[in-house]
């Protein structure tokens, strides 16, 4: 059997929603394709104005830093090679958790650049699998697994994925409460999602992607999946063209404009809890350094 991997697995509401089963997520992974992680919220006001820099601290808190990446992924790849897994190394981009970006989109990321050498990034990789004695030398076997709660939320991890983990934030705990960072400024990204600045901007993407040739069209990740299904050059040629219309409509730019005030709202409401994931990616940093020198 194949399967697909996600970065924990989540406990919500008393049910686990499998997040360690299925074929490896891509490098950027497209949010649309994860299980639904979507909290409860209340709609919020933006501020009046936009806190300066304010797409950048809050992305200080969300995003993984690449230090923190590649020493979790050196150590991991360690653990697996010891398990019999030398090949893994070539799966660990596959490993990267959804950056701010995408979260504030809806899809992932792409430039023009990327879309002509690559395609969609969130596509490639998804040829990449990992058979069953990988994936529970990465996951750890059920029996030794571990439950870390972050509020009502709990997120199972163990195996290699763990050692990675502990030598890089200290503690799984410690990861987890990061990596649920997302949760607590979700409330700003969604309600964007929703504004009519953010309709406007997607309407215009959408036309342009009609005089494309690519009709009905909402947004880019209605677009990646279809070329998904097309796979190919098709797929290629059609990133192309939506990267083509994202840069010429600024979509991207658009919507991180309309998130600003929002974020601005919302950073400041959780300002105690996000101050402690920034002591916590502070201390991962510094254990990263050490790691990446060896």
């Amino acid at each position: 059997m194949r399967k697909r991997m996600w970065g924990f697995g989540i406990l919500g509401a008393g049910a686990v929603a499998a997040l360690v089963a299925a074929t490896i997520p891509p490098a950027t992974p497209d949010p649309s394709d994860l299980p639904s992680m979507a909290p409860d919220y209340a709609a919020v006001e933006p501020a009046a104005q936009p806190e300066p820099g304010i797409l950048d601290k809050a992305r200080s808190y969300v995003d993984e830093s690449e230090a923190a990446f590649a020493a979790r992924m050196v150590v991991t790849a360690g653990c697996m090679a010891k398990a019999g897994f030398p090949d893994f190394k070539k799966t660990e981009l596959s490993h990267r958790e959804p950056n701010l970006n995408s979260f504030i989109y809806g899809f992932a990321p792409m430039d023009v650049a990327t879309a002509r050498k690559s395609g969609y990034p969130h596509l490639k990789g998804r040829e990449i699998y990992m058979p069953e004695p990988m994936i529970e030398a990465f996951n750890g076997s059920a029996e030794s697994q571990k439950v870390v709660r972050v509020g009502a939320k709990g997120f199972v991890v163990g195996g290699c994925k763990l050692e990675g983990i502990e030598a890089t934030y200290g503690t799984g705990q410690d990861y987890a409460q990061a990596a649920d960072a997302y949760s607590l400024v979700f409330p700003a990204v969604e309600t964007a999602r929703h504004a009519p600045a953010a309709s406007t901007a997607l309407g215009d993407w959408s036309v342009c992607m009609t005089e494309a040739g690519y009709e009905d069209l909402k947004d880019p990740g209605k677009g990646s999946l279809l070329a998904a299904q097309q796979g190919g050059q098709a797929a290629r040629k059609m990133a192309v063209a939506d990267a083509t219309c994202r840069e010429q409509t600024q979509l991207e730019k658009r919507l991180q404009e309309v998130a600003a005030p929002y974020l601005t709202t919302v950073v400041a409401q959780q300002q105690r809890k996000l101050d402690e994931v920034a002591d916590i990616r502070a201390a991962a940093e510094t254990r990263a350094a050490a790691l990446l020198k060896k």
